[in-house]
């Protein structure tokens, strides 16, 4: 199953009979924001019970919805998927289960680099998504079979398309230490399927 979409099945249960899904939610397009080192596109910004949070995606939309239209939706598009992944993070935020919903600062981007490379230093690395700043700094490292990676790492745009389908089909295959997330856009899936999160300065 796809990850997303496995997520997905995941929040509906945490809600189920708290009247929460049909509540209202609204996506936004927001340009100025800071972007995480490790992302690439456009901020949507999700707004759900006076909380709020970011996604960043080359596939953004703007809509108000519900919680229980994305429980019905097929996710089959990379534009669903986006507006899906946008709509758990900020869910996640409403539970408190994640507090890193925005990205840091450019200025803490040097230290979370470093913290980053003592995780992953000496590892062999399946990336799922762009992650540019890992894969320019750490060619060698990087392999394209995601079983035998000794780290696979996720960013936002990791958990959907293929590399969101890859993910899911090895869920249950791999032991969960070896899944890192990494950004604020993965807070929501990373939270609410309770797999490691690293995002040391991203704000709420």
């Amino acid at each position: 199953m796809h990850i997303l979409k496995e997520a997905v099945q995941k929040a509906e249960l945490l809600v189920d009979g708290c009247g929460y899904e049909v509540n209202a939610v609204t996506l936004c397009i927001d340009t100025n924001t800071c972007l995480c080192m490790h992302e690439a596109g456009v901020t949507v910004r999700a707004s759900f019970g006076g909380r709020s949070a970011d996604f960043v995606t080359e596939t953004p939309t703007e809509a108000r919805t519900k919680l229980s239209y994305l429980f019905d939706a097929p996710l089959t598009k990379r534009l669903q998927q986006s507006a899906a992944a946008a709509v758990l993070n900020v869910l996640s935020g409403f539970l408190c289960m994640s507090r890193r919903l925005r990205a840091c600062s450019p200025e803490k981007h040097e230290p979370c680099f470093s913290e980053l490379q003592d995780r992953i230093q000496g590892k062999t690395l399946f990336c799922a998504g762009t992650l540019f700043a890992i894969r320019e700094a750490f060619p060698s490292q990087i392999i394209t079979d995601i079983s035998t990676a000794d780290l696979v790492l996720v960013n936002g745009d990791g958990i959907l398309g293929e590399d969101g389908q890859k993910l899911g089909d090895v869920l249950d295959t791999i032991p969960n230490e070896r899944i890192l997330f990494i950004g604020p856009s993965a807070a929501g899936v990373s939270s609410i399927l309770h797999l490691e999160h690293f995002c040391p300065y991203g704000r709420a």
